[in-house]
């Protein structure tokens, strides 16, 4: 079984020490939080500066517009090197808002020198000391986001197209799932201690299940996806549960204790309704959704949400669209609440507590472009499990996906169509809109599934005792 290091100073503290100083610690938080004065919540947009847009007036009213307080920006080694990012930074600064900088464009260069990170044994693009010595005494430098990391370590040793996918965080091409899911938190905490040299966050964006949790073990801040192919809270209630059970090692270490949403308006081709590629085609997510998934954050108690991407929100000569209008809308919505006393620190009373198996499988029917595997792990190929498989770890997948299925909609139906796009366009995207409350359109968000809470922990906790008919362990008779 994995270990929980953290919990102490020591790596080898007990597991049900662990839990124990969990509890307390969050009871703590409960105690200091609840009820008492406002959490607060910010609100970004993700962007970039490649046509320009930092030096256009309208980019800027329609900025303010929407009431944005923190951009993260896409970046490439060429503006760092040649100083164009300073065009952003100075953006930021002229009108007080936090920035950062998503390094997703290591996701899709092959074999580009600035990306050999570690003597060039892994490839990912960690932002250099200099550069990062340079803000560090920035208060509006917040961090550096890793955008979807997890799928490139997923695809370790694969081949998509002609590029040799090479280790991200860790070469785990040796290890078992469970090894390798702990030798990729170990970088992950690596890097979040780097960063936070430079008085910044490392924000990991998670979307598949068990992203959040070697994140949350790693001590990054999660930014876990509401909207793309996941219009279901239950992909929230994954995060929190992971938030949640590595938040008194964090708090304990310095390190991240903060949950953040990326609302993300891409769908496949469809981003957002057609528009982008000019395809005409249904889908994507409405103003209505991107509203009602802002206003899920806020009510939910996550402490930041951002929006991807400023071109679904802004038309090409950057004014609003029907999407950036809505955001603004939720800003005013937001600024009309009472104080906001909710917080996702404070453990509700949950219908279920499941311990789940760390594959990082992202279920469904994966397409054969996307041979992936156990954070990298050569000894479990998601692909050689066939639906109902029954061995070894193919057997606690299936259990998994099969009552993860059952629970998804709360209306019986299969509800996975969608997750995380891997079988695309076999039933209309709206289709999973059935579970949702009409009735509660033009008001604040409710869980899209009408879901009772449910507290997600991972393979590190200690066994759930099985007296209980609220408890399910995934991870009870792993091989």
């Amino acid at each position: 079984m994995g270990r929980n290091p953290g919990c102490s100073a020591g790596i080898a503290t007990g597991m049900m020490h662990c839990a124990l100083l969990a509890a307390a610690l969050l009871s703590v938080v409960s105690r200091g939080t609840a009820g008492e004065g406002s959490r607060p919540f910010r609100l970004g947009l993700n962007a970039d500066n490649w046509s320009g847009q930092a030096a256009s007036p309208r980019f800027r009213e329609s900025v303010r517009a929407m009431g944005v307080e923190f951009i993260v920006w896409h970046v490439n080694p060429m503006e760092i090197a040649g100083g164009a990012v300073q065009k952003v930074v100075a953006f930021c600064r002229e009108e007080n808002l936090g920035y950062l900088f998503n390094t997703e464009v290591v996701n899709y260069l092959p074999r580009d020198a600035a990306f050999l990170a570690e003597n060039g044994a892994f490839y990912r693009w960690d932002l250099k000391e200099k550069f990062l010595d340079g803000l560090k005494d920035d208060p509006l430098f917040m961090g550096v986001v890793y955008d979807e990391p997890l799928l490139v370590q997923n695809l370790l040793g694969t081949r998509v197209g002609n590029r040799l996918v090479e280790p991200y965080f860790a070469d785990t091409r040796k290890m078992t799932p469970e090894r390798a899911f702990d030798a990729v938190a170990a970088k992950i905490n690596s890097l979040s201690a780097y960063y936070r040299k430079y008085n910044c966050r490392m924000v990991l964006e998670t979307l598949f299940p068990d992203s959040a949790f070697v994140g949350a073990r790693g001590g990054a801040v999660l930014a876990v996806k509401l909207l793309k192919e996941n219009y279901n809270d239950l992909i929230a209630m994954t995060a929190r549960g992971a938030a949640r059970q590595y938040l008194s090692a964090n708090m304990e270490n310095g390190r991240g204790t903060e949950l953040w949403a990326c609302v993300d308006l891409w769908y496949l081709d469809t981003f957002p309704q057609g528009r982008l590629f000019g395809l005409g085609k249904d889908g994507g997510h409405t103003p209505e959704e991107l509203r009602q998934a802002l206003q899920y954050a806020y009510e939910t108690g996550f402490d930041a949400a951002y929006i991807e991407m400023a071109k679904g929100l802004m038309n090409p000569s950057w004014k609003l669209t029907a999407h950036g209008r809505a955001v603004a809308e939720f800003d005013q919505w937001r600024k009309a609440q009472p104080p906001r006393t909710t917080d996702w620190r404070t453990p509700p009373p949950a219908a279920y507590v499941v311990r789940r198996f760390p594959s990082g499988n992202p279920g469904g029917k994966l397409p054969a472009f996307l041979d992936m595997r156990s954070y990298g792990s050569g000894n479990y190929r998601f692909q050689n499990c066939r639906p109902g498989g029954r061995e070894g770890y193919c057997r606690m997948d299936s259990d998994w996906w099969e009552w993860f299925v059952e629970h998804a909609d709360g209306v019986g139906k299969t509800g996975m169509e969608d997750f995380p796009g891997t079988t695309f366009n076999t039933v209309p995207y709206r289709s999973r809109l059935q579970a949702f409350d009409a009735t509660t359109l033009g008001r604040s968000y409710k869980p899209l599934a009408g879901l009772p809470e449910i507290d997600f922990v991972d393979h590190t906790f200690p066994p759930l005792p099985g007296d209980r008919k609220n408890q399910v362990d995934f991870y009870a008779d792993a091989p």
